[in-house]
């Protein structure tokens, strides 16, 4: 059993990012009071492009924390016969794909040959192109299939009220991507001390993952039980 060498360039740049909005959102406030009419409604402008860094940050994090459980899973050479079940959603992921898009051509050979490779002695190589993200907005749905394709140790959020923040970030940042809202009236929905708090939780979700992972890592919790 090995441990994951955790995606240490991923983890730091999102803690510098998240870092910098931080300072963005102090030095904002630091105006707050001293500002009224247009340049008020700049303020909260400004504000409500938070829920779009934060969005940002989440989804370049989850695509390198992909990359890295993929690379050091397919590091550690563990036969098809060996893996969780689970895992082979994307360890079959070409294949799945094909017979989704519906390649007709010899469909029952194909089949057949997915789940006689379950039983091989063949190392499984995973390919971060199918772990189960589909380029959207990054939500709790996304955090639950992640844990449900890879075996992680549960909780999935270190709390609940972190997943409902994913939540309201990704829906806060869909209405400004559409216009359903005004970058104004998102701004107003919470103030600086809220604004803050989604940052930490956000930073909390992430440390979360990574620790996870490790924890996955060390104690073989990708082999079949």
């Amino acid at each position: 059993v090995q441990t994951c060498a955790l995606p240490i360039c991923a983890l730091s740049q999102a803690a510098e990012s998240l870092d910098q909005v931080r300072r963005d959102l102090g030095h904002f406030d630091a105006h707050a009071l001293r500002l009224v009419g247009a340049e008020r409604q700049a303020l909260l402008r400004s504000r409500a492009t938070t829920y779009v860094w934060l969005s940002a940050i989440m989804e370049r994090f989850v695509k390198e924390w992909m990359k890295a459980i993929c690379h050091d899973f397919s590091s550690l050479g563990v036969p098809w016969k060996d893996v969780r079940p689970s895992i082979f959603s994307v360890a079959c992921g070409s294949e799945l794909q094909a017979i989704s898009d519906g390649v007709k051509k010899e469909l029952w050979a194909k089949r057949i040959a997915i789940f006689n490779r379950t039983l091989g002695n063949e190392p499984v190589r995973l390919n971060h192109a199918f772990v189960p993200l589909d380029g959207k907005t990054i939500r709790p749905r996304h955090m639950e299939d992640i844990w449900s394709v890879f075996g992680l140790p549960m909780p999935i959020f270190p709390s609940p009220v972190h997943s409902a923040v994913l939540t309201t970030v990704a829906d806060y940042r869909n209405d400004l991507a559409h216009g359903d809202e005004s970058p104004s009236t998102i701004g107003a929905k919470l103030t600086y001390a809220d604004v803050l708090r989604y940052v930490q939780r956000f930073e909390d979700m992430i440390e979360h993952c990574c620790l996870s992972t490790e924890k996955y890592f060390r104690q073989g919790m990708y082999l079949r039980s």
